[in-house]
């Protein structure tokens, strides 16, 4: 067992705070709401009860590079939306620690890490192993590289969507800010349902492009029978064509190059 200790909040006034807000957030989610709109609402609410200076969340691409698709900022905060970042800024065994893990904090960037004494577990005589631990060190590089953007405190919550990291809630502070137990259950809840949804979003957006999908090859092959011809009968749909493989325009043939190639 690990126990980790840090000073109490008043726990009745944080659940009299948060749970309202978190309840009116799941309760202002729309059918209709696309994947983008939900990522930059959920930064709005997280923005406002944890009081980062900006909250950017971003997805990644089938490379692993993340994009920005959603930021909320106080005034004097450089915008990143829209900007990429490469997959490279996060190596693999960081992405299995954010899905094992979701939600991270570093309070201040400039703090000093105290060493674990002893340095090895006397029950295995190796390192502690700290992948659920929230007090836990980061590397010096990482506090470097905060420092290097103005950031005093940062946060993250994972978004994971079929046991994968579709993308992260990224939180950032010009000054240090401590983050209370309760509101970071708060966000890891949030989290979560924000997670279910985006998979629930994006496994519709799939059923319906099947669907399309579906539809369209009947209409193709009602008019290839209807022409007794494949080219003919995909000549006589070519807004349907164009739009079953993907293309943003399509030559027409003649007869003459119907007959030569069918």
């Amino acid at each position: 067992l690990i126990a980790e200790f840090e000073p109490a909040g008043d726990t009745a006034t944080a659940h009299g705070r948060l749970y309202p807000l978190v309840r009116s957030f799941i309760s202002q989610m729309r059918e209709e709401e696309s994947v983008d709109e939900l990522c930059e609402r959920s930064a709005r609410f997280i923005k406002r009860i944890t009081g980062f200076g900006r909250v950017n969340t971003y997805r990644f691409d089938k490379d692993g590079n993340g994009v920005v698709n959603a930021e909320a900022a106080d005034a004097g905060y450089p915008s990143y939306l829209g900007l990429c970042f490469p997959a490279s800024d996060i190596p693999a065994q960081a992405r299995e620690l954010y899905c094992a893990n979701r939600i991270r904090i570093i309070a201040d960037a400039d703090y000093i890490p105290s060493p674990i004494i002893p340095a090895n577990n006397p029950a295995t005589q190796g390192p502690l192993d700290l992948s659920y631990a929230t007090l836990r060190s980061v590397s010096p590089v990482h506090l470097q590289y905060m420092r290097n953007m103005g950031t005093g405190a940062s946060m993250s919550i994972s978004i994971v969507v079929d046991g994968h990291l579709w993308g992260l809630v990224s939180c950032h502070n010009t000054a240090p800010l401590p983050v209370s137990f309760q509101t970071r259950s708060a966000c890891e809840l949030l989290g979560r349902v924000l997670s279910l949804q985006v998979e629930t979003k994006e496994a519709h957006v799939r059923n319906q492009r099947m669907l399309s999908l579906r539809k369209d090859i009947v209409r193709m092959l009602a008019a290839m029978a209807d022409h007794d011809s494949v080219f003919k009968g995909l000549r006589a749909q070519p807004d349907t064509f164009i739009r079953f493989v993907g293309a943003h325009g399509a030559a027409m043939v003649s007869d003459e190059e119907c007959h030569l190639f069918g």
